[in-house]
């Protein structure tokens, strides 16, 4: 018997070739899906997660190397597994990430889009508590929370989820708090869960109000179409991919067609480098 009083989220952070989705690219993508209560926002575990590499299309930046220490020798041949993440987000009811901003500019994929996000960097008022910066560095270092790599997507992941199990002055995991806010993105309509509609609907946001709620069943029974608009912003591309809602981005909705290109060349490049090959053993 399912237990409605447990919840499933997920956790995403994306180390990526420079900062701007328009140009840059996701290097390294990490993705946990994990299970909470409710009523006090413990976390409970981890159900399924993924760490991937991904080869970009276009340069990693000095700066970029500078912060994670990838390098494109790091990332060659390397590809994110679609499916995998795919299936990760369609089974949480919100996703997670420490500065949202940056990894929904990122993320591209259409399921990221139709699921609420919480930030956990702005969504706590951590300099209320005392805190002297929001950086997740410095609040893992405030927290006793050591991390073996630093600005690695699969270390900073499971350190971000250590963090939010942390309490705050009342005893409430910063999780709970968390969650009982406003989200930072909502989608153009939400799963009918308590923990989001406790965030977001009994606070009466604006994109969210009853008329919203009501297209939920509608949604839900008859599954999104690639070119249905999330927020105003066509999805025009097909497989799951999709232009950033906040930004507008479309670099993201290209990702797949570059990677599948990729590959294409590269089984060209080793037919023929075999073939001469062989030629010159002739």
């Amino acid at each position: 018997m399912v237990d409605s009083n447990i919840g499933m989220a997920a956790i995403v952070d994306v180390e990526t070739t420079g900062l701007d989705p328009e140009e840059d690219e996701i290097i390294e993508l990490s993705i946990i899906l994990f299970t909470f209560n409710r009523d006090t926002g413990e976390i409970r575990e981890i159900v399924d997660e993924y760490t991937g590499l991904n080869e970009p299309s276009v340069p990693i930046k000095r700066g970029a190397t500078k912060v994670n220490g990838l390098k494109m020798d790091d990332v060659e041949g390397e590809y994110l597994d679609d499916d995998k993440i795919i299936s990760i987000i369609g089974r949480a009811e919100f996703i997670v990430a420490h500065n949202a901003k940056f990894d929904l500019g990122f993320i591209g994929y259409k399921a990221a889009y139709t699921k609420p996000w919480f930030c956990s960097m702005n969504g706590i008022a951590w300099r209320r508590k005392g805190f002297a910066s929001k950086a997740l560095q410095n609040l893992l270092k405030d927290h006793g929370i050591n991390v073996d790599k630093k600005h690695r997507a699969g270390d900073d992941v499971k350190a971000t989820l250590a963090l939010l199990s942390q309490r705050n002055q009342k005893g409430q995991p910063y999780f709970y708090e968390l969650i009982h806010k406003k989200p930072y993105y909502i989608p153009d309509y939400i799963p009918e869960q308590p923990a989001i509609k406790e965030a977001a609907v009994a606070k009466e946001e604006p994109a969210i109000q009853e008329v919203v709620i009501k297209k939920v069943k509608t949604v839900l029974n008859n599954p999104i179409s690639t070119t249905e608009p999330v927020n105003n912003v066509s999805m025009e591309h097909s497989d799951g991919w999709a232009p950033c809602p906040r930004c507008g981005s479309k670099n993201a909705g290209f990702k797949k067609e570059i990677r599948e290109g990729l590959r294409s060349t590269k089984k060209i490049i080793s037919m023929v480098v075999s073939f001469l090959k062989s030629e010159r053993k002739q």
